[in-house]
């Protein structure tokens, strides 16, 4: 891991990823993480939010990787979350907050469940 980042949800959680090239080696853990675009002031932005059971399993081959290169991705974000329901809340609060272009489905699903 080159760094660390601070993630703000939008109830003020702070979630601290660290920053990984895609081709990392990837831990069986579970977790939270972002592909996600550098800009020209060095901040971040996410293009596709999501979580895994297991990183290991789910980051190498991920179908989300390549388009996300496309919208400019260049590093992974990564967060430890062992809790499921941790993961849903806060999978859903970041996607919320950040409105990542490659997340389209899961803004749907959230528009659906606000409009309710």
């Amino acid at each position: 891991m080159s760094n660390t980042i601070n993630w703000q949800s939008p109830n003020r959680a702070i979630l601290s990823f660290g920053v990984y090239q895609h081709s990392d080696n990837w831990n069986d853990v579970s977790g939270i993480y972002m592909f996600c675009r550098q800009e020209q002031n060095n901040s971040y932005t996410p293009v596709y939010i999501g979580q895994a059971a297991s990183l290991k399993d789910r980051l190498p081959q991920h179908e989300q990787w390549n388009p996300a290169v496309q919208k400019g991705a260049s590093t992974v974000h990564a967060a430890i979350v062992s809790s499921q329901d941790d993961r849903d809340l806060f999978e859903r609060q970041l996607i919320q907050q950040f409105q990542p272009i490659l997340n389209q489905h899961h803004k749907n699903i959230l528009a659906g469940l606000l409009a309710s």
